[in-house]
């Protein structure tokens, strides 16, 4: 059979099998990439070893021995939820070099670590009878959280420092290169593992081993080589050598190691490969006594060393690099040979790396002179100079250490040396980790209290601490670095801050909630000042205390940048904005600082006719915003001489509680929308505000009961008077019918009243609905010669009813203009477009007119959404250019159905049906060609 795969940019699933079939074949749009697959079973086996025959690296390493590093061997996770410990077993990743080698690799596939091999064996041995069945080993099965009744791995699985681990008995033989314990009765060798995979196909061919495993690589390209700024050490010392070994375990899971694995094609044997180290080691000393932070200074008895950072002058630690596949390959059987992999331009940095030490048994050296030693995983990179960071006993206070640049080196350890150190040394309020700017923020016992300076020497990601998000609660000054605020994470400033560090919120993407960075939540009376650069990718919320009043308002200071992102989301070529909402009783001045919007800034109002209640913002005389998203006003905005300058691309949305102090925005080509509720506002947008570009009718909360309020339009009886446009010729102001809040069944509505006599049509930009509902009624103006009112035209450039909550509407003026076009589309269903004029008296409708100079759609080229129009008897339509019917969407052309009543059938003209895809009521369709009487 021949089975064509395609496959794009991606991970495949792989697995090795024992058998090959020619009849599978690939198709893959990736240069290299097309190759012949081979069919295994499921559960396949491939064996691999860990560490290489690299015994001399081995013998550099701390005087504890560091066998687990070389083993294969669980991470051991704690599952707050259960309370219990979870042995996570290792996984490496695969991934087919192509046909022909080059820097890229083409698929990523999970292997789990299943099994221990015997002494002296490297190689999976398979039973012929049973494929996946080991003959040479011991399999691990079941699930991640091992149960010590079953597999006898542990003692006691709720707690690991409590633990007597079997295995740690087992002893590394430098001769043999083995790790070996005693497992099920039988030496087992814990540096040679079996692994399997649930796959059933792979590429025939060569494959770049590494690991711990990569997720993330999805797509075609270099083999991704990662390490962490952080880590935990299990510091365990309790005067048994092999346990002394657990303070290591963390460098299990976190050292990068790899291997070229060639001609893996199965058999009865499973093919192997050696893994070799690509990450070194930091390894910091120190000696001191010990016990003093451990006891005697703390009655609480907590361990006086919770952390070790480490700070790079040049930032040049590596936490993501490419990794060239034919270098690997190249490379053969040589040592390992570090950065000459990478490929260049891939790196990412950072510059600190940070350990941070699980003592909760209190296990670290105790007498006068003992010696600290913590190790660090780190990729290969030469550092600028260094800065060394020890915390005391509740991270409040650190001692600082300066040191000269260093080399890390594939597989071996580099140490730095502190010397003896002492608690008189621990004088410094210096964060490197969200802990400790957590402690450093809200301390209560007199270490960090109002008033004290905390300086960040980088930046600091939030999210590690607390997964809910944490409030600062203590006056303090923060310098130096930048606080990220990450996707799905919340944090609250609830102190009278000064933050003088860069901030940076994240971005949710496709599928994640943005990062939030609260400023006053349940807080009042705060004056919070912000000096760095500020990067808002999610958002960010002036916020108060439900309890305050206009003399307890939080008021925020920015001076530097604040730039309000949009960010493209790849995964669904969306844009997502950036947010900034300004609540009521809150104040934000801009003093020297330039904002640029991108993303979407509000400033709310109380409702309460009180400005001095709403959001305020204020701008002094060199602040600037340069808006080019949405700006909406619904508070208070007082420019001292600053400028907000609204761009082409810009939305300046005021609102009818807007206040505008002082110097007013500037339009450089942008939208200035007016929001309108009632008749002098309306007034006000269309004669006051010279800004305006488009009114937006968002109800008639402000219309009052007279004129024809009351009256019966149409079979309905309407409460509030319509709006007035007697007079109005705006031609280039859009009038859009946005979000109706009325009385129930109540539209807006458009009519004039032509008692001055002016004699004048009514001349608007685009027409566009939203949302709601819209009626037009007559327009009538006074003809001086003849000394009549006469019918108005209604003239508009295009008409756009574009929305699910939009309505119900009827236009039905005696006579409409379009100059541009007319598009109907994604409404909600069972509501409709109504063109033509009113019934009146016994039924008769009125007659009226609509001309369009362009072509009249119905729905879109997206065939799921919905839209109606109708044409009602005694109407006349003559479009110029086409009309278009897609799927979804309805036409209805009233017919004459009585002999009793005057109404003849409407007659809607276009140049031809460009398409016609929808429903024709009454199988009546558009007449094509020109009504005679517009001819």
């Amino acid at each position: 059979m021949k089975t064509k795969l395609y496959f794009a940019a991606l991970a495949l699933p792989l697995a090795f099998g024992a058998c090959t079939n020619d009849d599978f074949e690939t198709v893959s749009p990736n240069q290299g990439a097309d190759g012949e697959l081979v069919e295994v079973g499921p559960g396949f086996a491939i064996s691999a070893s860990k560490g290489g025959n690299d015994a001399a690296t081995r013998g550099q390493w701390i005087k504890t021995e560091s066998g687990l590093n070389y083993a294969w061997w669980p991470n051991y996770v704690y599952d707050e939820k259960d309370g219990k410990y979870e042995a996570v077993r290792d996984e490496i990743g695969l991934c087919w070099v192509g046909q022909s080698v080059g820097t890229n690799v083409y698929t990523n596939y999970r292997f789990q670590h299943a099994g221990w091999l015997n002494e002296d064996e490297t190689t999976a041995e398979i039973d012929a009878c049973e494929p996946y069945e080991i003959e040479n080993g011991y399999e691990l099965k079941g699930e991640l959280s091992w149960d010590q009744d079953k597999y006898n791995l542990l003692k006691d699985e709720n707690s690991l420092k409590s633990t007597a681990l079997d295995l740690l008995k087992g002893k590394y033989d430098t001769e043999s290169n083995q790790y070996l314990a005693t497992v099920g009765g039988t030496s087992r060798n814990l540096n040679s593992a079996f692994f399997r995979t649930p796959s059933e196909t792979l590429f025939k061919g060569d494959y770049i081993a590494y690991l711990p495993f990569t997720p993330e690589m999805t797509e075609a390209g270099a083999v991704l080589a990662h390490s962490p700024k952080e880590v935990t050490v299990a510091y365990d010392e309790v005067g048994n050598d092999a346990n002394k070994s657990l303070k290591f375990s963390h460098l299990g899971s976190e050292m990068f190691m790899y291997a070229y694995a060639p001609g893996l094609v199965g058999g009865t044997q499973a093919s192997n490969f050696s893994f070799k180290h690509l990450s070194g080691l930091i390894q910091i000393k120190a000696r001191g006594d010990f016990s003093y932070w451990k006891g005697g200074a703390n009655a609480n008895g907590n361990s006086g060393v919770t952390s070790v950072t480490i700070v790079d002058s040049e930032g040049k630690f590596i936490t993501e690099v490419g990794l060239d596949a034919s270098k690997i390959v190249a490379e053969g059987d040589g040592a390992s040979t570090g950065s000459a992999l990478y490929v260049p331009g891939t790196a990412k940095y950072t510059n600190m790396l940070t350990a941070n030490i699980d003592n909760t048994n209190s296990n670290i050296p105790q007498g006068n002179n003992e010696e600290l030693s913590i190790v660090i995983p780190a990729l290969p990179t030469k550092t600028g100079a260094l800065k060394v960071i020890i915390y005391n006993h509740d991270l409040k206070l650190s001692a600082v250490y300066d040191k000269e640049a260093i080399e890390v080196v594939p597989g071996r350890p580099v140490t730095i040396d502190l010397g003896n150190i002492d608690i008189k040394q621990f004088t410094e309020k210096i964060a490197t980790t969200e802990k400790a700017l957590y402690q450093m923020t809200n301390s209560q016992n007199g270490t960090a209290v109002t008033g004290d300076e905390i300086e960040l020497l980088g930046d600091i990601e939030l999210g590690t601490f607390d997964k809910d998000g944490w409030t600062m609660g203590r006056n303090v000054t923060i310098k130096g670095g930048k606080i990220i605020v990450p996707k799905n994470y919340k944090w609250n400033i609830g102190s009278s801050v000064t933050i003088d560090s860069d901030l940076e919120i994240e971005n949710g993407g496709c599928c994640d909630d943005n990062g939030l960075l609260m400023i006053g939540k349940n807080r009042a009376s705060l004056k919070v000042a912000l000096n760095g650069t500020i990067d808002n990718y999610g958002d960010i919320q002036f916020l108060v205390a439900s309890t305050a009043t206009t003399d307890k308002k939080n008021v925020t200071t920015i001076t530097g940048k604040l730039n309000n992102h949009e960010t493209l989301v790849k995964e669904t070529g969306e844009t997502n904005y950036a947010n900034i909402t300004i609540s009521p009783l809150t104040q934000v001045d801009l003093k020297g600082a330039t904002v640029v919007n991108n993303g979407n800034i509000e400033i709310k109002a109380v409702g309460n006719n009180s400005s001095a209640e709403d959001g305020q913002l204020e701008l002094d005389k060199d602040a600037s915003i340069t808006n080019n998203h949405n700006f909406a006003n619904a508070g208070n905005v007082n420019s001292r001489g600053g400028k907000l300058q609204n761009e082409a691309e810009g939305w300046i949305i005021d609102r009818v509680s807007a206040q505008w102090g002082e110097t007013q925005p500037v339009n450089n080509g942008g939208q200035y929308v007016c929001e309108v509720n009632g008749q002098t506002r309306l007034h006000y947008a269309l004669n006051i505000q010279e800004l305006t570009t488009r009114v937006r009718f968002i109800s008639l909360d402000a219309q009052p009961s007279h004129g024809t309020g009351g009256a019966t339009y149409d079979g309905k009886t309407y409460t509030k008077a319509p709006f007035d446009l007697t007079g109005v010729k705006k031609p280039n102001i859009d009038f859009e019918i946005g979000k109706v809040v009325a009385e129930s069944g109540e539209a807006i509505r458009f009519f004039t009243n032509d008692v001055e006599k002016k004699g004048e049509d009514v001349e608007i930009g685009d027409l566009i609905i939203t949302s709601g509902s819209l009626d037009i009624m007559n327009f009538t103006k006074y003809d001086a010669t003849t000394k009549k009112y006469v019918n108005a035209t209604l003239k508009v450039k295009d008409i756009i009813v574009d929305g699910e909550k939009a309505y119900n509407s009827k236009l039905t003026n005696n006579l409409i203009e379009v100059s541009g076009n007319v598009e109907v589309k994604n409404m909600a269903k069972g509501q409709k477009v109504t063109f033509g004029g009113i019934a009146v008296t016994n039924g008769v409708y009125a007659l009226s007119e609509m001309r369009i100079g362009g072509n009249f759609t119905v729905g879109s080229t997206d065939k799921t959404e919905k839209a109606a129009v109708e044409f009602n008897n005694n109407n006349r339509t003559d479009m110029k250019g086409n009309f278009s019917l897609y799927k979804n969407a309805s036409c209805d052309i009233k017919v004459a159905t009585s002999t009793t009543i005057d109404n003849w059938a409407a007659e809607v003209w276009a140049s031809a049906i460009a398409v016609n895809e929808g429903t024709w009521a009454n199988s009546t369709r558009v007449k094509v060609g020109s009504h005679p009487l517009f001819k």
